[in-house]
């Protein structure tokens, strides 16, 4: 089936004058197939363009992650482009794994080999990602079609990197949504295709055990490390009542700060972080060394070294 190469501004005459958010919270508002008369009761000023053609209330806006917005976003693409299927992190985003960055932009793949439309005519939320997509590689998620798992995991680490791609097989593997052996067929289909190496190696680095993008690449810069002084990293260990992140070499804790905040699942903010500070001072009086790293550490990279590595590194080698 050809995909549809109009402008997103012209596809979204074709649907609804008005649908809801995804939470069901607010009224998305089609301005291409609102009468004139319908818009003359509107406040423009309280309204905010979600998508060409598409405005959200402002008030809907308000302090709304920004992934929840991108989300939307696919949400409001996926149904001006019904025959445009949205791929990669978009994808991602869409099928609720886990992403390494929120996209600022949601990904298209035009179906079989159309290519993609004059970039002229791409409005400012939309990317269009060449390659054949056969109608193997597509499904229909929420009434949104989009890339299969295999493909959309392949597109990330093409376009992303093996890091972003990693992140989102991690919680796939986790969630049970794919396995290993149906990736490794699948490289079969790719071999010698642009990202088919990055591909591979998200496949040999991704496992079910991390709990959060941050973990993740934790995780696999600490098994990347060229250090000697790294032997095993294993994930999610136990020790006692405890599950840490990581632990390092047996006797080196290492735990992720900013996976979660405190005061969030009904549970009394401070009670939490005298709990955290308690569980930290337990791990060191059973002889363990114990390292919290943030994002800043993870991505202050000097060398093709984070910052969190080095600090782990330190604890490793004292």
């Amino acid at each position: 089936m050809a995909g549809d190469s109009r402008p997103i501004s012209a596809q979204t005459e074709g649907m609804s004058t008005v649908f809801k958010t995804l939470d069901g919270t607010a009224d998305l508002i089609n301005t291409h197939t609102a009468t004139a008369k319908y818009l003359e009761k509107i406040d423009m000023r309280g309204y905010h363009r979600l998508i060409s053609g598409v405005i959200v209330p402002r008030t809907w806006m308000q302090n709304r992650p920004p992934w929840v917005v991108a989300k939307e976003q696919v949400h409001a693409i996926g149904k001006a482009t019904p025959r445009a299927v949205v791929s990669g992190i978009s994808a991602a985003l869409w099928l609720d794994l886990h992403v390494l960055e929120t996209p600022k932009k949601v990904e298209l793949t035009l179906p079989g080999d159309s290519g993609f439309p004059p970039r002229t005519s791409w409005p400012p939320e939309v990317t269009y990602r060449a390659g054949y997509l056969p109608a193997g590689e597509m499904q229909v998620s929420r009434g949104i079609r989009t890339t299969t798992m295999p493909r959309t995991i392949f597109d990330i680490a093409r376009y992303q990197g093996m890091m972003a791609a990693v992140v989102t097989l991690d919680h796939a593997y986790r969630n049970r949504w794919v396995n290993r052996r149906t990736l490794l067929l699948y490289t079969e289909t790719k071999k010698g295709r642009k990202g088919s190496v990055a591909f591979r190696e998200t496949i040999a680095l991704a496992d079910g055990s991390s709990e959060s993008p941050g973990e993740s690449v934790l995780r696999v810069q600490l098994r990347q490390s060229k250090d000697p002084a790294i032997k095993t990293v294993e994930p999610q260990a136990r020790i006692g009542t405890y599950r840490v992140d990581l632990l390092v070499n047996g006797h080196v804790v290492v735990e992720f700060d900013g996976k979660h905040k405190y005061g969030v699942d009904g549970q009394d903010a401070g009670q939490q972080i005298i709990a955290e500070k308690q569980r930290h001072n337990d791990l060191e009086r059973r002889g363990y060394r114990v390292v919290r790293v943030t994002w800043d550490e993870l991505l202050d990279e000097a060398n093709g070294v984070s910052a969190a590595v080095k600090r782990v590194l330190l604890e490793v080698k004292r």
